[in-house]
C-alpha cells in the first residue's frame, strides 16, 4: 500500500474527530444537539432574525445534522475496525479487560467526565 491512501486516511480520521470535538462541549452539557428546535429558537432571539434568516438558518442546521450524523457512523465504524484488530492480538483474558477499558472510556469520554480508571 502507498503512504497517500494511508496519509489520506488518517487526515480523515483528524477531521472527524475534530468535528467530534469541537462539538464534545454541547454533548457534555445535554446540549443543543438533543432539541434542535430550542437552538434555533435561542439564534432566533439573540441574533433578532427575520423570517427569512430563520428559514435558511433552520435549513443549514438540518443540512449540519444530516452531514454530522453521517460522519459520527463512519467514525464509529473506523472505531469498530480498530477494536477488532486490537482484539486479535490480545489473549482472551485481555480481551475482555480490552472491553471493559473501552466501555468505560467510551461512557466516560461522551458524558464530558475526565476521571482516570482504575483498571
Amino acid at each position: 500500500m502507498s503512504r497517500g491512501p494511508r496519509k489520506m486516511g488518517w487526515l480523515v480520521m483528524a477531521a472527524l474527530w475534530g468535528i467530534v470535538l469541537a462539538a464534545s462541549p454541547a454533548l457534555a452539557k445535554g446540549g443543543w444537539h438533543k432539541d434542535p428546535a430550542k437552538h434555533l429558537e435561542y439564534l432566533t432571539k439573540k441574533l433578532t432574525l427575520t423570517d427569512e434568516q430563520r428559514v435558511q438558518v433552520e435549513q443549514a442546521m438540518t443540512d449540519y445534522h444530516s452531514r454530522a450524523q453521517i460522519l459520527y457512523e463512519q467514525l464509529e465504524s473506523v472505531r469498530q475496525q480498530k477494536h477488532a484488530r486490537i482484539k486479535a492480538v490480545l489473549s482472551p483474558e485481555q480481551q475482555e479487560k480490552f472491553e471493559r477499558l473501552s466501555k468505560k472510556h467510551h461512557t466516560r469520554w461522551w458524558r464530558g467526565k475526565k476521571t482516570e480508571s482504575k483498571d
